[in-house]
């Protein structure tokens, strides 16, 4: 299973399904840790042109983009362990 195939969360209001975006790795789209797979999917980009902006990126700025990538490595949740823990429920 996939984020995809989770409805979403009900609007509040006039009661409309809304779709909720995560930002999330994805394992199966990636070259090293699917971050630059996941934040293509979270703005609808490709992965490949977000790769390129995020190389050209890291060496503009002399490695700050390296480091970041690391730090989103280690925040950003797997996609499998998200959609894990949502089919777990609630504790």
């Amino acid at each position: 299973r996939t984020l995809d195939s989770y409805p979403g969360k009900l609007g509040e209001g006039d009661g409309a399904k809304i779709r909720e975006r995560r930002l999330v790795r994805l394992p199966g789209d990636r070259m090293l840790g699917g971050v630059c797979a996941g934040i293509g999917r979270y703005f609808g980009a490709d992965a490949s042109l977000v790769r390129l902006v995020w190389t050209v990126g890291t060496l503009l700025s002399l490695g700050a983009g390296l480091l970041l990538y690391l730090v989103l490595l280690i925040v950003m949740p797997l996609e499998d362990d998200l959609v894990h823990a949502m089919d777990q429920g609630p504790a």
